[in-house]
């Protein structure tokens, strides 16, 4: 699967953040955070295949600039992290909880996720071990390998799978097997033209968790546009508000 990036490249400083650090067990996951002098709710993000930290930063200003806490999270394997770049949601549920471990110790009142593509495939895999998280958000997202393989239009995503998973591998990734142990509320993004990640992936999800949303956005490929972006951001702060209302 061609990358935009080496995972052995350092992550960049951003003169407005601080460095991140989780330990998840044999491995490191850095990023960025923007924190608050005080307890306030906290949003994580995480960023998809080939991509790392900087991808999410001007969403997660904006939360911070609303007195949020804010982390963009280095997958696995990529700038800023350790560990195996092509984990692919192997190691969710340890990841996630070495994030949320950071989180707690901050003394957030809450704490949301927010994945696009890969990143929001580790986050919704281990979501089924932590119910702690208030709400997650997830766009253009794998979340059944099985079906994606044989849905997707995109011959470098097939290649991909082939290269790195073997048939049991497939299941322990996707968060549609673990979908009966998540109680949190999932809002999950699909675009009507994203030939990688068909939106029934988003559709998937949402239907098979216990509390899913699915929302599709008309003519969006892969990687949103800035309007696009714009609308998947209104539309997910009128969701966090709705979720709140119905605690």
């Amino acid at each position: 699967m061609t990358v935009a990036l080496d995972p052995a490249a350092d992550l960049p400083e951003l003169e407005d953040a601080v460095p991140f650090e989780a330990v998840a067990h044999e491995a490191v996951l850095g990023g960025f955070a923007w924190w608050q002098p005080h307890r306030a709710p906290a949003i994580v993000f995480a960023h998809g295949h080939g991509q790392d930290a900087r991808f999410h930063a001007d969403r997660a200003r904006d939360f911070h600039a609303r007195g949020w806490h804010a982390v963009s999270v280095a997958s696995r394997g990529w700038p800023g992290s350790t560990g195996d770049p092509n984990d692919y949601g192997l190691c969710g549920e340890i990841d996630l909880a070495a994030v949320l471990a950071v989180l707690e110790a901050r003394g957030c009142s809450e704490v949301w996720l927010f994945g696009y593509s890969a990143g929001g495939l580790w986050m919704a895999r281990g979501l089924s071990v932590a119910p702690q998280v208030t709400g997650a958000i997830t766009v253009n997202s794998p979340m059944n390998i099985a079906t994606l393989y044989r849905d997707t239009l995109a011959r470098r995503m097939r290649t991909y799978y082939d290269d790195i998973l073997t048939p049991d591998g497939w299941q322990v990734r996707s968060p549609v097997h673990v979908a009966h142990r998540i109680r949190t509320p999932i809002l999950a993004f699909g675009g009507t033209e994203d030939g990688m990640v068909p939106s029934s992936q988003a559709e998937e999800i949402s239907g098979a968790v216990s509390n899913g949303t699915y929302v599709e956005v008309s003519g969006m490929r892969h990687v949103p546009s800035d309007e696009q972006w714009g609308h998947i951001m209104e539309r997910t702060e009128a969701w966090m508000m709705s979720v709140r209302e119905q605690q």
